[in-house]
């Protein structure tokens, strides 16, 4: 059985801006392309993600 992981914004700005744990992000998104685990957040998150983009 894979691992589940639940993402929130904090955790993906700072993948995105290459800030602290970015490489925890990038990791369980090379697991996850791997089917080796399973990502899941929550549609509020990618709308603060979102808005912190623009």
């Amino acid at each position: 059985m894979n691992d589940v992981y639940i993402l929130d914004a904090c955790s993906l700005i700072a993948y995105l801006n290459d800030e602290k744990g970015a490489d925890n992000v990038k990791d369980l998104l090379i697991k996850s392309g791997n089917d080796e685990c399973s990502l899941y957040i929550h549609m509020i998150n990618l709308y603060e993600i979102y808005y912190d983009f623009f």
